[in-house]
């Protein structure tokens, strides 16, 4: 089977999966009409994602697994393509993936089995992922300056926690610690909603699915709710990322070390 895409097609895609290293494995969904579909949760189990991107290859002849072992280097190799360079992909005896580009040779990948991808987890699914988006208590327009603000401060405070508070309608994401550099941010206001709740994550988290977000074609969506995860959706909900409830109390300090 030989599947074409375009290389801004497939590199967008490839970024809202890999999420700048969290996600380091998973299973690329191919069905005949084009599609390819992701839905994976991170080792940590810390960020759970479904995405798909519909119809962008061309040439797919027959549903396909690919299990990607090694996310870095398949977005590296993928990377050297320019906009508007077309990618030639075609499977080799179900083991590797000869990818191509005009007259300039050919890299075999080596595909995983699917089964043996670590990140993988059956029971997590495109459903699963729309049922629990329904859980949370509410939705609300994720204003692009309200982000940039956020990844702004989360960069330069102390610590990676994030409370999200939700006081009769408005909601506010405080940043940083108590006896430390703090900040507030008011994400919005939600009519109608009477309740009050206060959960905790990992800030840094949000950063890179921030990054990926598209903020000219509609502002996305962000979904709370009391013991729910954060969700952040994009393109009535073809792009679905899950932030899971805790937090690691690390450093910016100890990062850089790191």
């Amino acid at each position: 089977m030989k599947i074409t895409v375009k290389a801004e097609l497939i590199k967008e895609y490839l970024r809202k999966v890999y999420l700048g290293n969290l996600v380091e494995q998973c299973v690329f969904t191919i069905e005949k009409n084009g599609t390819i579909s992701t839905n994976v949760r991170n080792k940590t189990e810390e960020i759970f994602l479904s995405c798909y991107a519909e119809k962008i290859l061309e040439g797919v002849e027959s549903e396909a697994l690919w299990g990607i072992g090694d996310m870095s280097m398949f977005c590296k190799l993928l990377s050297t393509f320019e906009t508007g360079e077309d990618v030639t992909i075609q499977e080799t005896q179900k083991v590797k993936l000869a990818i191509k580009r005009k007259k300039r040779g050919q890299f075999n990948y080596l595909l995983s089995e699917p089964e043996g991808i670590g990140e993988v987890d059956d029971e997590w699914d495109r459903n699963l992922a729309l049922e629990l988006l329904k859980r949370c208590d509410f939705g609300m327009n994720f204003k692009r300056q309200v982000a940039s603000d956020f990844v702004t401060y989360m960069s330069i405070v102390n610590t990676s926690i994030l409370k999200v508070k939700s006081d009769s309608g408005k909601v506010t994401l405080i940043g940083g610690g108590e006896e430390d550099h703090q900040f507030k941010l008011l994400l919005g206001s939600k009519k109608g909603t009477k309740g009050k709740f206060e959960e905790h994550y990992d800030g840094r988290l949000l950063l890179p699915i921030i990054s990926v977000l598209d903020f000219e074609n509609g502002d996305p969506q962000i979904y709370l709710g009391e013991d729910c995860p954060i969700a952040i959706t994009q393109y009535d909900n073809k792009d679905i990322w899950f932030i899971s409830k805790g937090v690691e109390t690390t450093s910016n300090e100890t990062d850089d070390e790191g």
